[in-house]
């Protein structure tokens, strides 16, 4: 432990320190459990927590668990993936790794069949969900910045759907901008060739009655 850490817990008092050493627990599990598919031996607790009593850890370790259950990661009903069933899960979700997914089901001697037959597994399926799911949330800040250089460089395709995230176009929307464009200009025109102020209240009204989405604002240029 560092001296700033140190000096940090030496402000705690016991009870805050054993709720900051149950927090660091609880996520060392979920880490661990995400990349071996498995819960961490106690020994592999006392390592990394040894001030913790290894007595205390059995109890830690199930309330972690019960945790990561009510997470969604459904341990009570979980079959452990194999080493060689977790190296190529994890070979598939590398997107550093290049290797199409017929290329590395060779490279570690998998068959199409037996891999069939893996994803039919609940555990290994959950397992690549629960990851392609945390690497889906990490790519967002990356996927954004892509469509905004894409956008910045003129790709058109780009624009348009950086605007409809944005909210700036509304392709849903589409016909009722073009209607309510239609019926200023509509306006205009009235107003260009009828002075009779009777008129153009009455052909006011009518147009408000017909919509009933004219605004204040535009029923106020009708009737200048």
């Amino acid at each position: 432990m560092g001296e700033i850490e140190k000096a940090i817990e030496n402000d705690l008092t016991p009870d805050e320190i054993r709720a900051k050493d149950a927090a660091e627990l609880n996520a060392f599990v979920e880490f661990y459990f995400n990349q071996m598919d498995s819960l961490p031996s106690l020994d592999r607790l006392k390592v990394e927590f040894p001030r913790i009593p290894k007595t205390d850890l059995k109890n830690r370790l199930q309330i972690a668990a019960v945790k990561l259950n009510a997470k969604g990661y459904n341990l009570s009903n979980r079959e452990w993936l194999t080493p060689e069933q977790l190296a190529v899960a994890n070979s598939i979700l590398n997107l550093a790794d290049k290797r199409s997914l017929t290329k590395k089901l060779q490279d570690f001697s998998v068959s199409a069949a037996t891999f069939g037959n893996w994803k039919k597994n609940p555990s290994f399926n959950a397992y690549l969900r629960e990851r392609s799911e945390e690497a889906l949330g990490a790519a967002i800040p990356d996927v954004h910045l892509a469509l905004i250089d894409a956008a910045s460089n003129g790709d058109t395709t780009a624009i348009k759907l950086f605007y409809e995230i944005t909210g700036r176009h509304t392709p849903g929307s589409r016909q009722d901008v073009n209607v309510q464009a239609m019926l200023v200009h509509v306006i205009e025109a009235v107003q260009k060739h009828v002075q009779d102020p009777k008129v153009l209240q009455a052909i006011a009204a009518d147009i408000q009655q017909a919509t009933g989405s004219i605004t204040g604002v535009v029923q106020g240029e009708i009737e200048q």
